[in-house]
């Protein structure tokens, strides 16, 4: 039998188990984006894995720009860009292996741009991977940097020193121990800043 000192003590242990059985559920949404029906899809600022799990007219913008590659990464579900007006004129690979003219042609597609490395394998004529775009060969050169946590790729042109009828190798480059350059079996350079 059991006595009444114990019966809160019993009360509060039971309590206590309800709670951590409500609280412990997480979000459970799968990453194939077909669900269980347990989750609704993912609002505008809410964690995702894939577009799929966004509600219609987002995509899955990753912090890392790594299109959730690496199993620990997220993003947040952003709305499509409504137009592409005016935006310049900037290969971006989407995490779908497509390049797009530009960052917003492929947000707008319902793509993330793949920023830590090459989801697409062939460029398109006559340009070089460059991070998530892709530079001119024979007319710039790619530089890569850090900013904050993200990876940053541009396209520079190269220096006069750099063209013809001058050949374009690492010794044509400014001297800057802080970015060590590279050149690819195609002859194109790359400057990387990232410290990586």
């Amino acid at each position: 039998m059991t006595t009444p000192k114990l019966v809160p003590a019993l009360l509060a242990s039971l309590l206590g188990c309800l709670v951590l059985a409500a609280c412990s559920g997480g979000d459970d949404r799968d990453d194939t984006g077909s669900g269980s029906g347990a989750q609704p899809p993912a609002k505008i600022g809410e964690f995702c894995r894939t577009t799929e799990q966004c509600i219609p007219g987002a995509f899955c913008q990753f912090r890392f720009a790594g299109c959730g590659i690496d199993p620990t990464e997220t993003g947040l579900c952003q709305p499509r860009p409504a137009s592409c007006d005016g935006a310049l004129f900037f290969l971006a690979c989407g995490c779908d292996g497509v390049v797009y003219d530009n960052v917003c042609e492929a947000n707008q597609a319902g793509q993330d741009f793949h920023q830590q490395g090459a989801t697409c394998d062939t460029p398109p004529e006559g340009r070089f991977a460059c991070g998530f775009t892709f530079c001119q060969e024979g007319v710039e050169h790619c530089k890569l940097e850090l900013q904050g946590e993200f990876f940053f790729a541009r396209c520079l042109p190269l220096p006069d020193a750099c063209m013809p009828p001058a050949s374009a190798t690492c010794a044509c480059m400014p001297d800057n121990s802080d970015c060590p350059c590279s050149q690819d079996a195609e002859g194109n350079l790359k400057l990387d800043c990232t410290g990586k």
